[in-house]
């Protein structure tokens, strides 16, 4: 992008990216810590430039707008950590839909397991109320 680097854009992204891996490690403990369960789970990490456009699709089918406040984030579960949690945690289908003639521009960070690790829903998880959803996978990115 830059014909002779840019030094204190790669130590800033870097820093950023940094935080926010401390950050999403931080919200997946506090999430599995309320079921009292050990370590796993999947979610993003959206920022962006203040231009909106993220929509989330309600219960009732409407889509409906999420502004995220300025120098603000958002976190989306994905769907490993819907399975795990058997459910229990749900995995907004959204989408984003830009308006004007601003750009819009976002950073993702992707909490994702290791490949081939399994995401099997905790016994702890599973009961009368609350009968097996999802059998046991190996975790493979899409490509």
């Amino acid at each position: 992008m830059w014909s002779k680097g840019n030094p204190n854009f790669c130590e800033t992204l870097s820093s950023l990216i940094s935080k926010t891996r401390e950050l999403s490690l931080f919200i997946l403990k506090m999430v599995v810590e309320g079921f009292g369960l050990p370590e796993k789970g999947t979610m993003a990490i959206i920022f962006h430039n203040e231009v909106q456009g993220l929509q989330v699709l309600t219960k009732s089918g409407n889509w409906a707008n999420v502004n995220i406040p300025p120098n603000g984030f958002i976190v989306l579960v994905g769907g490993m950590l819907k399975a795990w949690s058997n459910g229990r945690i749900q995995a907004p289908k959204h989408r984003v839909v830009t308006r004007g003639d601003k750009e819009r521009l976002s950073f993702i960070l992707f909490a994702v397991p290791n490949q081939e690790t399994l995401i099997k829903v905790p016994s702890e998880l599973v009961n009368e109320d609350h009968p097996l959803r999802y059998k046991p996978f190996k975790y493979e990115p899409r490509s």
